[in-house]
C-alpha cells in the first residue's frame, strides 16, 4: 500500500497562492520586502559601527565614513521596520542611495585587495562598478523596479509551488 506526500502538496498549494498574491498585490510584496530590508539594514549598520570601533585608529577618514553610514543604515532599518507604509514610499530611493554609498565606500578599501591578489582587486572593482550602476538604475526607474521584483517573487513561488505539488502527487511512500 502507498500514500501520497500531503505535506508537499499542501506546501505547493500555499506557494502557488502566495505567488498569485504577489502578482495581484505587489504592494504587499513590497511591504514584506521593506521589513526584510529593514532587518538587513539594521544588521549591516551595526556591522559598520563595529567596524568603526575596530578601524578607527588605522583608517581615520574611512572609519568615520563607516560610522556615519553605519548609523544612517541602522536608523533607516529601524524606520523600515516600524514605519512600513513610509518605507514603501521611499524604499527604492533609499536602497539606491545605499547601493551607491556602499560602492563608494568599497572603492575606498579596494586598495587592500591589490596587496592580496590582482584578480581579487579587479573583481572587486568590477563588482563595485556594477553595484554603483544598479544603484543609479534604481534611482532612475523606481516603479518598474518594484513591479519587476514582485513579478520575480511571484514567478519563483509559482515554480517552486508547482514543483512541490508535482512531487507530492507523483512520489508515493510505501507503508
Amino acid at each position: 500500500m502507498t500514500k501520497r506526500n500531503f505535506l508537499y502538496i499542501i506546501g505547493g498549494l500555499i506557494m502557488i497562492v502566495a505567488s498569485v498574491t504577489a502578482f495581484v498585490n505587489p504592494l504587499a510584496t513590497v511591504a514584506t520586502l521593506a521589513i526584510i530590508i529593514g532587518a538587513v539594514s539594521v544588521v549591516r549598520g551595526i556591522m559598520m559601527i563595529i567596524a568603526y570601533w575596530n578601524l578607527r585608529e588605522e583608517f581615520n577618514f574611512r572609519s568615520k565614513f563607516m560610522l556615519f553610514f553605519g548609523i544612517l543604515l541602522t536608523l533607516f532599518g529601524i524606520l523600515l521596520l516600524f514605519k512600513t507604509e513610509f518605507a514603501i514610499n521611499i524604499l527604492t530611493y533609499a536602497v539606491a542611495i545605499w547601493f551607491i554609498v556602499e560602492a563608494i565606500q568599497n572603492f575606498f578599501s579596494v586598495g587592500f585587495y591589490k596587496k592580496i591578489s590582482p584578480a581579487i582587486y579587479s573583481t572587486s572593482i568590477v563588482m563595485n562598478i556594477l553595484l554603483l550602476l544598479f544603484g543609479v538604475l534604481l534611482l532612475l526607474n523606481p516603479l518598474i523596479t518594484w513591479v519587476t521584483v514582485s513579478v520575480l517573487i511571484g514567478l519563483i513561488l509559482l515554480v517552486a509551488g508547482l514543483n512541490y505539488l508535482i512531487y507530492g502527487i507523483v512520489y508515493r511512500e510505501k507503508i
